[in-house]
């Protein structure tokens, strides 16, 4: 049995030294619309110039070009002061990890900021092609059979799980998803096929649905725009 909590797959935050000003590719996944937002604006070092980026809840967001100061990363829509004064209300903001290229999570959170920003290593040195990039935000422990392979992540831990070799003829693998109740046993809630394939990585993350306080999962499959075939 693997057991994995924090792995490398998702980097170590960089830490904040002001005045210190990279550049680096940014992707974005939304995993659910707060409010309605679907456009933001990426807001510079200097606090005013802005990169617009839209997300979306289904698939990755087109790759836009960003600066950092300190590895600050910080996400916002225009919006006015009480006295009529047109600002930058902040919507995200969390911590650049290492690399030139950013992967952006937006999740849903309670309080005056309604995202959480999760970054990611989204270069395939940091995010493997075929490999399975996993999180729990439940409040349980989730358990991933995922081929021959068994993952066991604890109430935020986050994970990589390699391509499972254990796949039928169509290069599907049996995946079952468990948390652990009360009483200590694994309750299977999901019994499917995911399609494996060197060709794509996938992300999945646990969480409790709001709807029916039950946990569950979500993934999501994605091939980089650097690996998909340039159009003549």
């Amino acid at each position: 049995m693997i057991r994995l909590l924090l792995l490398a797959l998702v980097a170590t935050a960089l830490p904040a030294r002001a005045g210190e000003v990279r550049t680096a590719k940014l992707r974005a996944l939304c995993f659910e619309a707060v409010d309605g937002l679907s456009d933001v604006l990426y807001v510079g070092p200097d606090g005013k110039s802005t990169t617009p980026l839209k997300l979306w809840t289904t698939s990755f967001s087109d790759e836009i070009e960003i600066r950092m100061d300190g590895g600050a990363v910080r996400f916002a829509v225009p919006d006015k002061a009480p006295d009529g004064t047109e600002i930058l209300r902040i919507v995200a903001e969390g911590q650049a990890v290492e690399g030139a290229r950013q992967l952006a999570l937006f999740i849903p959170q309670q309080g005056k900021i309604p995202y959480r920003l999760v970054m990611m290593d989204d270069s395939e040195k940091g995010f493997p092609m075929g490999s399975i990039a996993a999180m729990n935000l439940a409040p349980t422990p989730v358990r991933l059979r995922i081929g021959e392979r068994d993952v066991q992540l604890k109430p935020g831990a986050r994970g990589s799980i390699p391509q499972p070799a254990k796949v039928n003829d169509r290069n599907q693998a049996n995946v079952e998803i468990s948390f652990l109740d009360t009483k200590g046993a694994w309750v299977p809630v999901n019994n499917t096929r995911w399609l494996i394939s060197p060709l794509k990585r996938s992300i999945a993350i646990a969480f409790l649905d709001r709807k029916t306080n039950q946990p569950t999962v979500n993934s999501y499959d994605d091939t980089p725009p650097w690996r998909l075939p340039k159009l003549p």
